[in-house]
Order: structure tokens, then C-alpha cells, then sequence
């Protein structure tokens, strides 16, 4: 039946989509001129003999752009969730919403109507997964990613990539270099495993045998191990290169040997038996990472996509503690990468 453009009033509760697009409105005006409405608008009773539109914003935005009296319209009742139900699933079918619009329409059956994202899915006859993204786009995103993802400079599969990322800043340098790299999905993924991979682990063995060793890698998940010992053959042979070199892969975890940034025996040796100031071993160590620093971040920047790289000496503990009174060299070789913004975090296990 044909009702009256003045007896139509907008409730936002109910519509899918309340943004107006006014280049597809002109379109519709050229449309509507032309062959007139096709497709009914959908509306339901309201108070007062008004009706409040379901489906069809935009067409009915048109006619009234174009001076229409009235409008075709079904007339239907339902509940203010059915309703909303009905407007999403309309948009959706005639591909009329951008991920960000159907993520917000989602919200407002959860936030105001009290479904489950199991429920939106089985409403809308989508998956749990399908629902699940659009929520976490709507809420973990920031405004800037938002926009980018709905001017299409970003596709859906990369902005739910960015969700996973908790901190604001990081989200946005991660766009911002998918968008102007113009990477592709795999791309983003692997740029991604990079940019989460934001901590420096360091490990020494002292007191600890090989399967101690080990279990505490596999527990932190470290899936690249860089010896920084100068000589791996004359030490504890649990701990010497060739074993290291078949075990670790055996335990899914790769093993890289720098000798170039390990202390000489006859810089070592009296520097633990405090016969060398620690000033004089820390200034010798920094020079060794003045010659060979670039190195390690090579080596970091072609494993960091493998996972967590730990920094793996011989002393127990990076710093001085309990019995041990002097610093590994690898507490400097940390500290150095953080500095250089190599990494944000440390972890000493």
C-alpha cells in the first residue's frame, strides 16, 4: 500500500544503518525518475497512525528528495529487535553495509537487545566466527583504523589482523605500513608476527641441565635460541654447539651460534675472579657491540618471524644474584637492543 512520506519517522533503535550515503541517494533520484520504486520500503505501525521505517532509508530519502507525496511500503509488525534482525539482514543480502556498519549494527543487538554473539549469528544465519570479527573490529579498533577500513584502504581480513594487537599505537603503525605497503593478507600476517614479537628473552645455563633447560624454553615459547659464547666446545658438554645444534631443532627450536659477540677466555676469566673492574668490562662489551651490534640485529630482523628469540649465555643470571657477582655479557647485548628500539620488552628466565 502507498502511505503518506510525512507519516514515516525515523527510530535508529531499529535501522541497520543510520549514516546517509548522499552520492547513492542521487543515484536512487536518477532511479526512482526513471522507472520509479521497485522494491517496496518497509515499514511498521507506529503511534499516532505514524510508521517507523525498517528497510529502505535511502530509497525514501530519494523520494522525498524528489518532492513524492507518498511511498510503496509493506507494512509489518514486529518487535523492536525483529525489526533490527530484519534491517541487518536486508543490508546484508543486498551487500549494502561495510564491515565497520555491520559491526556497529551488531553491537546494538548485544549492547541493547542482550543477544550473544551466538545469537546474532543464528538470527542473521551466520557464523559464530562471521559475528565474532565484526565485534572486534567495533570495539578493539581505533577510530583512524575504522576510517581506513571504510574508505576500503584496508580489507576486513587485515583490520580483524589488527585486533589482535592490544596497544593503540602499535594498531596504528601496523595499518598505516599495510596501507601504504599495500600488503596483501599473507603479508600483513607475517609483518604482524614481527610486530608482536616485541621482547628480547635472555637465558643462561649455569645449574641447570640440559632438559631443565629445555622444558624452560618450550614453556616460554622461545623458538630461536642466539648463543652469544665466544667458544662453545671447551664448556659443560651438555651445553656444546654440535649437541645444541641437534637437540634444540629435535624440540622445534632453532639455534644460532654468534661467536663474534662472546668475551675472549682471557677477558672472562679474570673478570669473574674480580681481577678486572666491572667499568672496564662493561666499556670492553660495548665496543664489541659497536663492531658486531648491527650483526645481531641482522640476525634478529631474519628470525623474528620464526617467534621469541632468547639471548643464551653461560651465568645463570644476567646481573649479579646470590652467588654470582658479576654480569653476563648478555645483560649488555639486551640492554643494547632495547636502546636501538630492536625490542620494547625483556624477559630474563
Amino acid at each position: 500500500m502507498r502511505i503518506p512520506l510525512d507519516s514515516i519517522i525515523i527510530n535508529n533503535k531499529i535501522l541497520a544503518r543510520i549514516k546517509i550515503d548522499d552520492e547513492f541517494v542521487n543515484e536512487l533520484k536518477e532511479s526512482l525518475k526513471e522507472t520509479g520504486l521497485l522494491t517496496p520500503i518497509i515499514v511498521r505501525p507506529s503511534k499516532d497512525g505514524k510508521y517507523e521505517i525498517i528497510d529502505g532509508l535511502h530509497r525514501y530519502t530519494a523520494a522525498k528528495k524528489l518532492g513524492w507525496k507518498d511511498i510503496e511500503a509493506n507494512i509489518v509488525n514486529l518487535s523492536d529487535v525483529d525489526a533490527l534482525v530484519y534491517s541487518i539482514t536486508n543490508n546484508i543480502q543486498r551487500k549494502q553495509m561495510e564491515p565497520i556498519d555491520e559491526a556497529q549494527a551488531i553491537l546494538k543487538l548485544i549492547n541493547e537487545y542482550g543477544l550473544t554473539e551466538t545469537d546474532v549469528a543464528k538470527r542473521l544465519g551466520k557464523s559464530v566466527a562471521w559475528v565474532s570479527q565484526r565485534v572486534a573490529i567495533a570495539l578493539k579498533l581505533p577510530d583512524e583504523v575504522k576510517k581506513l577500513l571504510e574508505s576500503g584502504k584496508i580489507p576486513l581480513s587485515v583490520a580483524v589482523l589488527a585486533t589482535k594487537i592490544t596497544d593503540k599505537e602499535k594498531q596504528i603503525k601496523f595499518i598505516r605500513k599495510v596501507a601504504e605497503e599495500q600488503m596483501n593478507f599473507d603479508e600483513a600476517k607475517e609483518y604482524l608476527a614481527v610486530l608482536l614479537n616485541d621482547t628480547i628473552y635472555t637465558i643462561g645455563y649455569e645449574g641447570r641441565n640440559i632438559e631443565e633447560f629445555i622444558d624452560i624454553l618450550k614453556k616460554n615459547e622461545i623458538k630461536v635460541v642466539i648463543d652469544i659464547r665466544e667458544q662453545s666446545q671447551f664448556v659443560n658438554p651438555q651445553f656444546n654447539e654440535e649437541l645444541l645444534k641437534r637437540i634444540l631443532p629435535q624440540n622445534g627450536i632453532k639455534y644460532i651460534h654468534l661467536s663474534e659477540l662472546g668475551v675472549p677466555q682471557p677477558i672472562r676469566e679474570p673478570y669473574v675472579e674480580g681481577k678486572i673492574p666491572h667499568e672496564c668490562f662493561k666499556a670492553y662489551y660495548e665496543y664489541t657491540l659497536e663492531k658486531y651490534g648491527k650483526k645481531l640485529e641482522e640476525v634478529i630482523s631474519e628470525n623474528r618471524k620464526e617467534g621469541r628469540i632468547a639471548l643464551m649465555c653461560v651465568e645463570r643470571y644476567p646481573v649479579p644474584r646470590g652467588n654470582q657477582k658479576h654480569y653476563c655479557h648478555r645483560n649488555f647485548a639486551a640492554e643494547y637492543l632495547l636502546k636501538n628500539n630492536v625490542f620494547d620488552k625483556r624477559i630474563d628466565l
